[in-house]
């Protein structure tokens, strides 16, 4: 709060989309919302609390209260997960293309997805590996022999390789 006021901004909280909180404790092996509290910001602006089965937009993901079963991060990662591996796909498969041009446009698409996405949602390992995948096949249907282990892809140029970098170095960034 102080440093936006600082820098000129306003702190903005329209409803429950804006700014938000949510609090939830176990109880009998059950999940509830913390209730009694009210958060305010420091002009005595209240903020809104988010309960039960409401959702908060944080950078692109729409987050859930509480643990939610393990599964709060489940649809955004599966919607990042297949955009990649479309957009992998169609870098490609795209004609005329030389691999200079496809490395640096599947490192754009990846790290712009992943960094966008993955600034508020986990991106798993097997997750990464699912989009080699997706890489790797699309690399073989433009003509290049990948193989396995997929040292071409990843290598240095020096030693006959592409130079790419895995899904997992953007994930883990």
């Amino acid at each position: 709060w102080l440093v936006t006021k600082i820098c000129g901004n306003s702190l903005q909280v329209k409803k429950k989309k804006k700014s938000a909180w949510s609090a939830t404790y176990w109880e009998n092996n059950e999940e509830r919302d913390v209730e009694g509290y009210d958060m305010r910001m420091p002009d005595g602006m209240p903020i809104p609390q988010l309960k039960g089965d409401e959702s908060y937009k944080y950078l692109g993901t729409e987050l859930r209260t509480g643990w939610a079963n393990g599964e709060g991060q489940t649809e955004m990662r599966e919607r990042c997960v297949a955009d990649c591996k479309r957009v992998i796909w169609i870098i490609g498969n795209l004609p005329h293309l030389t691999g200079e041009q496809i490395r640096r446009n599947m490192a754009l698409a990846l790290s712009g997805i992943i960094g966008y996405y993955g600034r508020s949602t986990v991106i798993t390992w097997e997750d990464c590996q699912s989009i080699e995948q997706v890489r790797a096949s699309a690399l073989n249907a433009k003509g290049y022999s990948v193989g396995i282990p997929r040292l071409q892809i990843y290598d240095v140029k020096e030693r006959g390789g592409m130079g790419m970098e895995h899904a997992y170095t953007y994930a883990a960034a």
